[in-house]
């Protein structure tokens, strides 16, 4: 070896290279037969994340499917939930315009449902569908006066702002309830769209949300030109609006709104505050699963912790949450958790995954998984969780095609 590579440079250059269409890396699609590629149609319902995900895959695999967007533009939440200062237009139609060369038919202004029907589809000859319509709906807060006429979800404002239609701010004093991504966001892009004065209340120490606890790198390589950890990032963003004038009030919780926009929060440093707003943007980011959630029967011991919440304790509160460690789930932050952990000492007994491929990058599965020795069981899930005070095992099964327990596995 002559020397260290600069990783991050490399990543830098091989993804702009990506936005440059004479230069772009267009995945070879496989010839499935002789003929060539599979005749049946597919319709995937939905040019988000998920649906164009899927319609990548069928593509590389031999498919032409036909994507189905209600909107304008495809992209979904890349387009219409993610302002263009944390990730820029050009690098999600660069990646759409990879799909149309692999043969990817998108036609969007086309609601399915209301301008064509699943059984039209079918008489046009059509075989499979997938459903991908995503997560539209923006978090409620369980508080009464939610439901108010001027009080809008951070998804519902910035989708708006993906699609031109900017919310009319002007002269307005708006209240952005949550100090994450998302609340960030939506104060920084009230204050563009002529908000007299903005006002953050977070029930937090800190703003940046779950920024905060993601210590790994990986964030801004498009937008700030530079691989960045979550709080670094984050502080990127908290900088942003502390320039555009943005107030953000610490440890501060929010009880009601009331019908005239009045919000009622309340914090140890002001007491109960009443706060006049013109507008109202609910932004209280999102909730994980919990065993509950997705019904794995068994025991309720101590020691059973969703990612997000043993990821906060490890990384900012301090504490271990355990030392024999079973992974529910390969998704990125299970990947990146089962490494953590390790690090801090843990044994990784194994990742297990429902699904018969990982949801997670391959880069996660080398540098998190493999560079550790730890086995991802896919195509498996938890049957049973054994203890009393603390939990003691766990019964992993296989499962069938049907993503149901094989059994005697």
């Amino acid at each position: 070896m002559d020397q260290a590579v600069a990783i991050d440079e490399v990543k830098k250059f091989i993804a702009q290279q990506d936005l440059n269409a004479a230069t772009r890396y267009v995945p070879p699609v496989v010839a499935p037969t002789n003929r060539g590629g599979f005749a049946e149609k597919i319709a995937v319902i939905g040019a988000g994340p998920a649906g164009l995900s899927c319609a990548y895959y069928l593509a590389e695999r031999g498919y032409k499917p036909t994507v189905f967007e209600k909107n304008e533009r495809p992209g979904g939440m890349l387009v219409y939930g993610i302002p263009s200062y944390k990730l820029e237009k050009d690098v999600v139609d660069a990646e759409i315009e990879v799909l149309r060369q692999m043969g990817v038919d998108i036609r969007c202004g086309v609601e399915v449902g209301r301008d064509i029907t699943l059984d039209t589809l079918r008489r046009e000859g059509y075989k499979a569908f997938y459903v991908a319509i995503g997560c539209q709906d923006g978090r409620s807060a369980g508080i009464p006066g939610e439901d108010s006429y001027g009080v809008i979800s951070a998804v519902q404002m910035l989708r708006e702002i993906g699609d031109n239609q900017m919310p009319d701010f002007s002269g307005k004093n708006v209240v952005v309830v949550g100090g994450g991504p998302a609340g960030l966001a939506a104060a920084c892009s009230a204050r563009e769209a002529g908000a007299e004065r903005v006002l953050v209340l977070e029930r937090d120490k800190e703003p940046g949300g779950i920024l905060n606890q993601c210590i790994h790198n990986g964030f801004g390589l498009h937008y700030f030109k530079e691989e960045l950890t979550g709080p670094e990032y984050a502080g990127r963003f908290i900088q942003r609006a502390s320039e555009l004038g943005v107030e953000i009030l610490l440890d501060t919780m929010v009880l009601s709104v009331e019908e005239d926009h009045t919000v009622r929060a309340v914090n140890c440093r002001d007491g109960l505050l009443e706060i006049q707003a013109g507008a109202v943007v609910l932004a209280m980011g999102c909730r994980e699963r919990t065993r509950g959630a997705i019904a794995i029967p068994g025991d309720r011991p101590a020691g059973i912790f969703t990612a997000g919440t043993a990821q906060r304790y490890i990384n900012i509160e301090g504490w271990m949450v355990g030392r024999r460690v079973v992974i529910l789930g390969s998704g990125d932050i299970g990947l990146i958790m089962a490494r953590r952990m390790t690090l801090e000492g843990a044994n990784v007994l194994a990742c297990v995954e429902l699904m018969p491929y990982s949801n997670g990058l391959n880069r996660n599965i080398v540098q998190c998984l493999k560079d550790y020795g730890i086995p991802l069981y896919l195509s498996h899930t938890i049957t049973n969780i054994v203890g009393r005070e603390r939990v003691e095992q766990v019964v992993v099964s296989e499962v069938g095609a049907d993503r149901r327990p094989i059994p005697g596995t």
